[in-house]
């Protein structure tokens, strides 16, 4: 018997026609730019965008189960984490581990799309050696480029940031960081721990 070829979820996969567990994609097609709304191969409107786009962690949990409803999203917040990456980001402890996070999220997110060439490339997959846990928070949470940042959260592509947009990302990324690895005390792994 053979091994099946594992399944290849790109930013645009739909299973919309699950009977069981449908899963869409609301990134807007090039040939069609504008605002996000329906999925774009079956039409589905699942989303309530003003409530998304108010960034208000309070929310946390409805936009976490908004962001179930597309197939990437849904696929970065359960896939398995491998042990090595587990591993290392137990090792970091959390002081550490938030750094690398909000520094992972500030790379990707500072500069206006047009001014990255590599805006929409530049997190690295979890099939990727080089992907650690908080490279799986920003594809998870949508805070992994500009592009997805602007249609999920509202932020438009082209506009300079703000440190409290910022600071929005990172939370969200840092909250899905919690939960995937569980609780995390201040004194667990690091230096000197």
């Amino acid at each position: 018997m053979t091994d099946l070829e594992p399944l290849r979820i790109t930013c645009t996969s739909t299973d919309c026609h699950n009977p069981t567990d449908p899963t869409h994609c609301f990134k807007p097609k090039r040939t069609q730019p504008g605002p996000p709304g329906t999925c774009r191969e079956c039409g589905a409107d699942l989303i309530d965008w003003e409530r998304v786009h108010e960034r208000n962690f309070a929310d946390v949990a409805n936009t976490f189960t908004a962001l179930e409803n597309e197939t990437f999203r849904r696929h970065m917040m359960h896939v398995d984490v491998p042990s090595k990456v587990r591993q290392l980001a137990l090792k970091r402890g959390t002081g550490e581990l938030h750094q690398r996070t909000e520094r992972a999220v500030r790379q990707a997110l500072g500069k206006r799309r047009s001014q990255n060439p590599y805006d929409g490339r530049q997190t690295p997959r979890e099939t990727s050696p080089s992907a650690r846990i908080q490279h799986f928070a920003q594809h998870a949470t949508a805070t992994c480029c500009r592009q997805c940042l602007e249609y999920w959260h509202g932020i438009p592509a082209e506009a300079d940031i703000t440190e409290e947009q910022l600071d929005y990302g990172v939370a969200l990324a840092w909250e899905y960081v919690q939960r995937r690895l569980g609780p995390l005390g201040e004194d667990e792994g690091g230096v000197g721990a």
